[in-house]
């Protein structure tokens, strides 16, 4: 939770304020009860010994939680916890419905969970003291030491004191430590707790449990997607217009384990209304952000080809995150481009949080930000990551296979180039740049041509140029751009994404096909695309690697061939001269620089290079992917290549899986904030426009040996936006 939730949270908030913010006064009284009603709980060392004693006080003495009921869960893993993990929490609070004489511990039924703690010393959080001042409030710092749910409360109890954190999709709220031996604000917690609506408890009102008919029909239609562990099938509502449809979902091919963040899932569905299966997306995205689904109405509307036909979605109307409205808002001037060959003017003025995005004003539902409450009691200043969240849910006709699964090289270049073509229209009907070009939002459709998932982080280009509120540099760790990687303030330009299709193409052909490199294929990846590093300001940064490939032919130097498929070399001989050619525009001092980006000032080069290939004789038939990292002897040592040994590398965490239908992502804290973009049009430079060095990094004294990764990750690598 500690890395999770760094600087997320926001507190300590008076209990008062808690309470009246977060759960209504139940219509029922709340029972008045001694002062010392808790002075029953014994005085222990062990936690375990706390469980026993505090239920029966809740729920046996005093019934605390009318139509609840406490269980000891603490020794009971959850039975569908994920591979590795075992899921236990203390002292769990279900509905009475809830059947745990078999299954003690089951996550997907919490309402309410407790940390048990003997004493003062595991208090999660130090609060300030009373009488500092706001100037030093700003200055104070604390952090933690230590479902379909829109959000999520927990309650801390030790001894001599108690906590409530109340968590939504943008951060989590806490409370001031209060003594429970001497107040009742426990008491008025639980009681009001217990009395609250589904929704006011966190509840997602679009959701509900299937019937038994529809759980059958599940059971029928979704069994190629059936969840590895018990799942209960549920029933989302997605607004079509004025008419409600209906989708039935089991199990979700991609969820987020963290409470925070666009805790993105995806499903197959199905809905009963049409008879058709279908592609769900439940997302939280960041205000900064277009709405998915507007975007993809958008292209669809272009007649952009090679996109996952929309169905219907938008954002969900109240449901936005409250978290955020406790932080300040946080206006930034606009900032346009200085790379790339392009002039960047300097823009003046501020730019609102308000999302102003094209795809924002076309959409039918709206979202009105609720008035920001007293938060003088706020401490610290460290709260770039908290952002306003809303909920966001859609629906596309189709559901694809992964990249990974193409049955010959052609097949995965045609794929791919059609996913080009996607990005090429795009930009040219709609001026929208996708931002997050991976292997794994490359999809095969059913007659093995490509689709371009995944449009969440794409942006309008006027949009980037703008500027903004920063959040992060956006893409997939192994697939983004050398200069996005060197510098996290560099604004995204369509030049980024056209250099990440080259890098899913040799991501792809070094793992999946054969060829002459195959015994340092695990310095290639561990050099090439897993590099980080640190620099000054503790980013993420790489990159250097990506280009000395590209421009000194370091790593995959000129003697580098598919056994079979010469077509695919010849490709990668051919970009890699026009990637070297702009590397080498954008590294020119000044006055030995050219007047224009000539390479890649558009997509029409690395096009034409794509139909040249796939017109090419010598296409092998047959060369399906098999993963390299399978055949290579074990006997062989990972840093092979003597170019690449003087290396120290960071272990990356590509060991991650690719969705089997459509193209989700998990979370890993890992990049930094940035909405900034760029401009690509290709005119003279001037010296202002000069790109700048890549920030210095500091490398790790550690070597790490690097491992096998698992199949290919879909999974963004960073601070989820």
């Amino acid at each position: 939770m500690t890395s999770d939730m760094a600087n997320l949270w926001v507190g300590p908030m008076p209990v008062d304020q808690f309470l009246k913010d977060f759960l209504p006064v139940a219509n029922e009284p709340c029972p008045v009860l001694p002062s010392d009603y808790f002075n029953e709980m014994p005085k222990v060392t062990k936690e375990a010994e706390m469980y026993a004693p505090f239920i029966k006080l809740l729920q046996e003495k005093n019934n605390l939680i009318p139509s609840y009921k406490m269980v000891d869960t603490s020794n009971h893993p959850d039975k569908a916890s994920a591979k590795g993990t075992k899921i236990k929490p203390d002292p769990t609070i279900y509905h009475e419905s809830v059947n745990t004489s078999e299954e003690v511990t089951q996550f997907g039924e919490v309402e309410l969970h407790f940390e048990l703690k003997p004493n003062h010393h595991s208090d999660p959080f130090r609060d300030p003291k009373p009488d500092t001042t706001s100037e030093a409030r700003v200055k104070y710092h604390f952090e933690a030491q230590s479902s379909e749910k829109r959000k999520a409360c927990r309650v801390f109890l030790g001894d001599p004191w108690v906590r409530f954190i109340r968590w939504d999709r943008a951060g989590a709220s806490f409370q001031k430590s209060s003594i429970p031996r001497a107040v009742s604000s426990l008491v008025e917690f639980l009681w009001r707790f217990a009395h609250a609506s589904p929704a006011d408890r966190g509840h997602d009102p679009t959701v509900r449990r299937a019937t038994d008919e529809e759980s059958e029909l599940a059971y029928k239609h979704l069994d190629d997607w059936k969840p590895l562990h018990k799942r209960p099938v549920v029933v989302m509502s997605i607004m079509d217009g004025e008419k409600k449809r209906e989708f039935i979902a089991w199990g979700a091919k991609s969820h987020s384990g963290s409470l925070t963040g666009r805790c993105t899932r995806a499903y197959p569905v199905f809905e009963v209304a049409s008879g058709l299966k279908f592609f769900l997306k439940d997302t939280w995205r960041a205000f900064s952000l277009s709405k998915e689904a507007g975007i993809l109405r958008e292209l669809q509307v272009a007649e952009v080809q090679y996109i996952p036909p929309f169905v219907c979605g938008d954002d969900i109307s109240g449901q936005v995150t409250v978290t955020d409205l406790y932080v300040p808002e946080v206006i930034l001037p606009k900032k346009s481009s200085d790379t790339d060959g392009a002039r960047g003017g300097d823009a003046d003025g501020m730019t609102s949080v308000t999302p102003t995005d094209s795809a924002h004003q076309a959409s039918t539902t709206t979202t009105t930000r609720p008035p920001r409450p007293d938060s003088s009691w706020r401490c610290g200043n460290f709260w770039k990551r908290i952002t306003q969240r809303f909920h966001h849910r859609f629906v596309v006709d189709f559901i694809g296979k992964p990249l990974e699964k193409f049955s010959s090289s052609r097949e995965m270049m045609q794929a791919i180039s059609d996913a080009y073509t996607a990005h090429m229209q795009a930009y040219e009907k709609c001026g929208i740049i996708h931002r997050d070009i991976s292997a794994g939002n490359i999809m095969l459709d059913d007659n093995n041509r490509g689709i371009l998932n995944d449009w969440d982080l794409a942006k309008h280009e006027e949009d980037i140029l703008e500027g903004g509120r920063p959040h992060e540099r956006t893409g997939t760790w192994e697939f983004m751009s050398s200069q996005i990687l060197q510098d996290p303030e560099k604004l995204h330009t369509i030049q980024d994404d056209i250099e990440s299709f080259i890098h899913v193409v040799l991501y792809l052909g070094l793992r999946y096909l054969e060829h002459n490199r195959l015994p340092e294929l695990r310095s290639i990846f561990s050099n090439v695309f897993e590099d980080q590093d640190l620099d000054r300001k503790g980013r993420k940064v790489g990159g250097q690697n990506k280009e000395s490939m590209f421009t000194r032919r370091k790593f995959i130097d000129k003697k580098f061939a598919f056994v079979c498929s010469g077509p695919l070399t010849t490709w990668l001989g051919d970009v890699f001269h026009a990637m070297q050619q702009y590397l080498d525009f954008l590294s020119s001092p000044y006055d030995n620089a050219p007047t224009m980006n000539t390479w890649l000032p558009t997509h029409e080069y690395i096009a034409s290079t794509f139909t040249k290939a796939l017109k090419l004789p010598g296409w092998p038939k047959a060369d399906e992917a098999k993963d390299g990292f399978l055949l290579i002897p074990k006997d062989v040592m990972p840093f092979a290549d003597s170019d690449t040994s003087d290396q120290s590398t960071e272990a990356s965490t590509s060991a991650q899986t690719m969705s089997t239908v459509g193209s989700k992502r998990g979370r890993s804290s890992q990049l930094d904030d940035d909405e900034y973009g760029t401009s690509t049009g290709s005119r003279k430079r001037s010296r202002s426009d000069a790109p700048r060095p890549p920030p210095r990094t500091t490398r790790s004294s550690t070597r790490h040996t690097p491992v096998n990764p698992s199949r290919l990750r879909d999974s963004i690598t960073g601070d989820e936006l």
